[in-house]
């Protein structure tokens, strides 16, 4: 591993440089958090020059958070059944409680970074990680009265950061289980962590049932002054307007969704997203397809319909101007649990290529 590590805003030949845009950046930096991935057990760079040690994780993580303290920004590290926190120097192990090893306990874990601590949660717990004051994960709090999500038996398929909210969608509590349903906190203070989930006449804790089509919340992202909910047969906007009402909702596509959580990213203010069987450009009013003939009848239709559910993903290479959609093949070994091939959409002149790892260097898994 390189002496870049030391400073986790180093890394690689000239390191990552998230505060710059692409066209000021070094060409061979990095991106911030999504050109840098898991590779089983490794990190491995995507896009860039090549000249960068691939340091060797403690456990096979498949989700990766950047955090920060007073002094440093951390690397967060979840796993099936392990937490760990990477300061430039030393692993630690973070995890707390057990976070269980259950047949939710594989799957990418979503949350984010609100305010000063981390949200971690992987369908089976609900985490809290506040860097230089944690020294592990801690269950976050669901109501005053100390009650826990955890405690309760409560989750959410999916967990993103929104203004000083923490939003969960397709919520499930205990037994009972919402699919469309959103769910958002009491403001948190900045330096603090969501603790008040039950809307009450004195708080702005809330919940909606985007029910208007079957489908069922996939993932959540931000876009400009929007959050976009994306389900597997529709994507609505979440927009702030405060009071009573908190946020106002609209529903921007029918019929088409998303194919799982990470299959989109957003470059120049418009979302890629990877879908069910199709590739769509949204922009926060619109959203349209933008690949056709054998892009669509080949390509598209050679993605694995079990494994791709909970590997694919979407990821801008700043460098190269390109956007990767990630996916595994029908052709892929059984046990391969990472893409293994790639349509790649040059930003330059708007043209498609195909990438298959198996025979080129996998630069992005």
């Amino acid at each position: 591993m390189k002496e870049e590590w030391i400073n986790i805003d180093k890394l690689g030949t000239k390191g990552i440089e998230p505060d710059l845009m692409a066209i000021h950046r070094e060409p061979q930096s990095l991106d911030d958090a999504v050109n840098v991935r898991s590779l089983g057990p490794n990190l491995a760079n995507a896009g860039g020059y090549t000249a960068v040690s691939n340091g060797t994780l403690p456990h096979a993580a498949n989700t990766l958070f950047l955090a920060k303290d007073t002094a440093q920004r951390l690397l967060v590290t979840c796993a099936k059944g392990d937490i760990y926190q990477f300061d430039g120097t030393t692993w630690t192990d973070i995890t707390g409680t057990a976070v269980g090893d259950g047949s939710q306990g594989d799957v990418r874990w979503t949350g984010g970074w609100l305010t000063g601590a981390l949200t971690l949660a992987n369908e089976q717990v609900v985490r809290t990680f506040k860097p230089g004051v944690d020294t592990t994960t801690q269950p976050m709090q669901y109501d005053p009265g100390g009650d826990t999500w955890e405690s309760l038996g409560n989750t959410a398929e999916v967990f993103r950061p929104f203004r000083e909210y923490m939003i969960a969608g397709n919520v499930k509590w205990g037994a009972d289980h919402y699919p469309s349903r959103i769910q958002w906190c009491h403001p948190v203070e900045p330096g603090q962590v969501p603790d008040d989930w039950v809307p009450t006449d004195t708080n702005f804790a809330g919940d909606v049932d985007l029910a208007d089509t079957p489908g069922s919340i996939v993932d959540m992202a931000p876009l400009r002054d929007y959050l976009l909910v994306y389900k597997r047969d529709a994507i609505h906007t979440c927009k702030w307007v405060g009071g009573n009402s908190v946020f106002s909702f609209k529903r921007i596509l029918t019929g088409e969704g998303l194919d799982s959580r990470d299959c989109l990213a957003e470059h120049n203010g418009v979302h890629y997203v990877l879908g069910l069987d199709d590739i769509l450009m949204v922009d926060g009013n619109t959203a349209h397809s933008i690949i056709w003939g054998r892009i669509k009848r080949t390509w598209l239709a050679d993605m694995d319909p079990v494994r791709s559910r909970n590997a694919n993903f979407v990821s801008i290479d700043q460098v190269n101007q390109e956007v990767l959609f990630h996916y595994i093949s029908t052709s892929a070994d059984p046990a391969y649990g990472f893409p293994d091939k790639a349509l790649v959409l040059s930003l330059r002149n708007n043209s498609w290529t195909f990438r298959d790892y198996s025979v080129e260097m996998p630069h992005a898994l």
